[in-house]
């Protein structure tokens, strides 16, 4: 009804996020923040997205933007805890791999994903990380 309203797409972006389809929300998310590049709310959003889908240095950038336009801003505070959070589980996830210790790069895994819960990526590593200790166990038994 009024495609120039960014408060419009920032708040389908929010019901998209409640349903999961961050992509989609991303999309709203970053509409709104074109139509009215002060409207911080609409950075939030595109922040809380990219941190879901496991882009976290995208949400930090997105976050320093909103930053400047509103510099004592809790919410964009707390949105890079959580985006720096991200980074740090998924620095410690390099680290455990490239250790082959696969047990403790599944536990990060486990801490990236209760703040990136879209991201397929993620996903589909622990499931291989997983598929790599199982069978590490089996080449165990075999061996007993």
């Amino acid at each position: 009804l009024c495609p120039d309203c960014a408060a419009y797409y920032s708040n389908r972006s929010a019901c998209y996020m409640m349903l999961g389809k961050y992509h989609d929300a991303l999309n709203d998310a970053r509409e709104a923040v074109r139509l009215d590049t002060n409207f911080v709310k609409g950075y939030l959003r595109v922040a809380k997205c990219n941190i879901a889908l496991g882009d976290a240095n995208a949400a930090l950038s997105v976050l320093r933007q909103a930053s400047e336009l509103e510099p004592n801003n809790r919410s964009i505070r707390d949105e890079m805890t959580n985006a720096q959070a991200l980074l740090r589980c998924l620095d410690e996830v390099t680290k455990a791999t490239g250790k082959g210790d696969y047990r403790t790069a599944i536990f990060h895994l486990d801490r990236a994903l209760e703040q990136a819960v879209g991201c397929r990526n993620l996903k589909i590593t622990k499931a291989e990380y997983l598929v790599f200790l199982q069978r590490f166990a089996d080449a165990q038994e075999m061996v007993k």
